[in-house]
């Protein structure tokens, strides 16, 4: 099982990593949006998404596959919850700049 996990992992982070070369523009706009957003408090991706949208990235965003957003969160944040914003009401993350 832990096998599984691993190697599952593995595959998560070489897909998020090559998803964030490949879409590094979009990953560097959210990035600054997602801290903008954080400065005052905590962050979704849902929000960061949101705000894109309100700045006329969403047909790049929809050009895309929508995994690119995973690699926001990888480094220096910090999972304080979950709330219902995803489709169908699916739980996700809210995410902090701070330690909880």
């Amino acid at each position: 099982m832990t096998m599984d996990m691993t190697a599952e992992a593995a595959e998560r982070d070489r897909i998020i990593g090559e998803l964030t070369q490949k879409r590094s523009h979009l990953v560097t706009v959210a990035k600054q949006v997602a801290d903008q957003l954080a400065a005052v408090g905590t962050v979704t991706s849902i929000q960061v998404r949101d705000r894109m949208r309100e700045m006329g990235y969403g047909p790049a965003m929809d050009a895309v596959d929508p995994r690119w957003i995973g690699a926001l969160f990888r480094v220096g944040w910090y999972r304080v919850g979950y709330v219902p914003e995803g489709s169908h009401c699916r739980p996700v993350a809210v995410w902090s700049r701070s330690k909880p």
